[in-house]
């Protein structure tokens, strides 16, 4: 649901993508019928639904800072 509200594109057309991309029986990057945690087939999705997807990592400013 996440995805589909960053996307802002319905839950069924994140499913939708989630068929056209393969499983792990051809080598491919999807390991199972319900994980979606690997970032490859999240970018995937988001290649289908037309929009480019960049990895940010949590920037230490992001931490909450105790003043002394």
């Amino acid at each position: 649901m996440d995805l589909a509200a960053a996307l802002n594109k319905p839950v069924d057309h994140v499913f939708e993508c989630l068929s056209y991309i393969p499983t792990n029986s051809s080598g491919s990057k999807r390991h199972n019928k319900t994980s979606v945690l690997d970032f490859d087939v999240i970018r995937e999705v988001c290649l289908k639904s037309g929009v480019r997807a960049t990895l940010i990592s949590h920037s230490a400013s992001d931490k909450k800072v105790e003043s002394e």
